[in-house]
């Protein structure tokens, strides 16, 4: 009676080409008496498990264009109503959204496989997680945002990029506590803007809460 790890044949790459995945199943498995097989926990076997997933067809797509163009909305959109739990932007420009809203931001590009798109909050790249949820589009959800989630978020497709730069505002009738306070100043939009959201000079056009972006002329 022995114990050892068993793995199975590679699966196909899941790209053809761009970056895809081979996976395969590595188990642990012990051969017991008339060479009957059964299953074990991995606990028991070997530490040195054998791979079980890695790279394959890495080279770039002939028709994908390393520095796709993004259509950029550059534009203000301001949310208004308070009772709307969701809101959908396109990258570009400035957002306002209340505390607790779900925020969803396109990034619209051609001639690029989207699954590869990544993003990035303030520089630094964001990946799944119970925050953030990147689509099979590349389209970024950020769940029930909080002031923190305030900042710029960067849309990477290639060698292009393009941003939006978003603003966590308290809800109607709450106030936030000092500490909140002071977080969201280090992440205003625009020290310019104004509380009513007009630009000064500039009349904020298009008030419909119901748009992916309100059209600032």
């Amino acid at each position: 009676w022995f114990l050892h790890l068993h793995t199975t044949e590679w699966t196909k790459c899941s790209k053809s080409c761009g970056g895809g995945v081979k996976t395969r199943q590595v188990e642990c498995k012990q051969v017991m008496a008339q060479n009957h097989v059964v299953s074990r926990p991995e606990s028991q076997c070997p530490s040195n498990k054998p791979q079980d997933r890695r790279p394959c067809n890495t080279k770039h797509c002939a028709n994908e264009d390393l520095n796709p163009a993004i259509a950029v909305a550059n534009v203000t959109y301001i949310q208004y109503n308070a009772s709307r739990k969701k809101v959908n932007l396109k990258i570009g420009g400035q957002a306002q959204v209340f505390y607790g809203t779900q925020v969803k931001i396109k990034c619209p590009v051609r001639k690029f496989n989207r699954t590869r798109i990544q993003w990035a909050k303030d520089h630094k790249v964001i990946g799944n997680s119970k925050k953030y949820r990147i689509s099979k589009k590349g389209a970024l959800r950020i769940a029930d945002v909080t002031y923190i989630d305030s900042g710029v978020y960067t849309c990477i497709a290639g060698r292009s990029s393009a941003d939006v730069a978003l603003t966590v505002k308290p809800r109607p009738g709450v106030f936030p506590s000092s500490e909140e306070i002071e977080r969201q100043h280090h992440n205003q939009l625009d020290p310019a803007m104004q509380p009513n959201g007009e630009m000064p000079g500039r009349p904020f056009l298009g008030g419909g809460d119901d748009m992916s972006h309100e059209v600032r002329p």
